[in-house]
């Protein structure tokens, strides 16, 4: 006789803790609008935040179709709220301008969202989310929303544009975001023409050069030594001169260790003096 198989929708006193937490919860927030799979945002963010085995649970029940109906309506959202994100760059603008693009978001209801150090002048861009009506202050080296659908930062101009396409059709248009990514294909994200670009470019060779030129000058007057002896002489110096020991105690501490420096410096890897020196008397 053929073994009858349990039901994946058996109510376990886990599964039916959660409907009932989930009817409570409908039952408090009644959504307005009387429309099949739309619930109120209250009823959302209380699925949202379910953790992956409880919504595994709810999916075990009837349920559960009420449930996926309203996971993948917030997935969507959430998916909306990264794409319709500007990066406005504001370093070529006026004083003026920049006061009016500010005054503006928050007469439209923008709050701004702190995410740390307050803005400076090396950092003159903002993050513009449109759905959560907020806006962020910039990072160097940090791109807090890179999933945006216009990847480029856009000029205050272009923001305006973006975000009357927003209030009109909730969502920037495709003819625009694929305008502007088209325009500035190919340039990084601060650079608005060829010119800029090239002279980006050149800044950051620069940049490496003397970055090259800086290491290739420590590691000539703190790395080059005849002998493994006069490498140790200068590790003693360094602890005599900055960390105010003595010679003997210099010696002594400098035994400690001398094992692991003199195979370092054999292998060519040895720390420059005053590291060496700071590792022992700090004692690691």
């Amino acid at each position: 006789m053929e073994e009858k198989q349990e039901s994946v929708f058996k109510v376990t006193k886990e599964r039916k803790k959660l409907f009932h937490e989930l009817q409570r919860m409908i039952n408090k927030y009644p959504c307005k609008e009387k429309v099949e799979g739309i619930s109120s945002p209250e009823v959302e963010l209380w699925l949202a935040k379910l953790d992956d085995h409880d919504f595994y649970e709810m999916m075990m029940l009837p349920i559960g179709n009420y449930s996926r109906v309203h996971h993948t309506r917030i997935r969507k959202h959430g998916i909306e709220e990264r794409l319709n994100v500007a990066l406005v760059y504001y370093g070529k603008e006026s004083s003026e301008k920049v006061d009016s693009f500010f005054d503006f978001l928050k007469e439209e209801g923008f709050e701004r969202k702190t995410t740390g150090p307050i803005n400076s002048s090396s950092c003159p861009w903002v993050y513009v989310l449109f759905n959560k009506k907020q806006f962020i202050i910039g990072k160097p080296g940090i791109d807090f929303n890179s999933k945006r659908a216009i990847t480029h930062s856009i000029l205050i101009d272009e923001f305006m544009e973006a975000y009357n396409d927003y209030k009109n059709f909730g969502a920037i248009s495709n003819d625009l975001i694929d305008s502007v990514n088209k325009k500035y294909k190919g340039l990084s994200i601060f650079c608005f023409n060829k010119k800029e670009e090239a002279e980006h470019k050149k800044y950051i060779k620069k940049v490496k050069v003397e970055e090259t030129m800086r290491n290739l000058k420590f590691k000539y007057y703190y790395n080059k030594y005849n002998s493994y002896e006069e490498y140790k002489e200068k590790v003693i110096i360094c602890l005599m001169e900055f960390h105010n020991m003595s010679r003997g105690g210099a010696l002594e501490e400098y035994k400690l260790y001398e094992n692991e420096l003199k195979k370092k410096f054999d292998e060519k890897k040895e720390y420059n003096p005053s590291t060496a020196a700071t590792y022992i008397a700090m004692g690691y």
